[in-house]
């Protein structure tokens, strides 16, 4: 569920980029919005989330779809029309800095 949330979420955000930069009286901004995102996402570096995040797509079969069948509802929700064995953003992503809380201690994952 955290990744399907993580995707709904890189999804509008993308659509706040692309609203913002369409302005400006030569039909694109200026200066392009640019977007830091961070946030407790709950998730270890061997997650879908942090897959998703970080290297920009995450297999339509990743484990953490589990036994559910949620390609055609993200394919519908994410305007995916091809048949692709992933879902991927369009965002470019630079490398992700992670710290995880493992019992009561910060450790450097990334």
């Amino acid at each position: 569920m955290k990744l399907i949330q993580t995707m709904m979420l890189v999804d509008q955000l993308k659509k706040i980029c692309s609203a913002a930069n369409a302005g400006g009286a030569s039909g694109g901004a200026a200066n392009p919005v640019r977007l830091l995102l961070c946030g407790d996402f709950n998730s270890l570096p061997d997650s879908g989330v942090f897959e998703y995040l970080q290297r920009g797509f995450v297999p339509a079969d990743h484990r953490d779809f589990k036994e559910f069948k949620y390609r055609g509802t993200l394919q519908k929700m994410l305007g995916v029309n091809n048949l692709s064995d992933n879902f991927s953003h369009a965002f470019k992503v630079w490398p992700i800095s992670a710290f995880c809380c493992s019992k009561g201690a910060l450790l450097g994952c990334g």
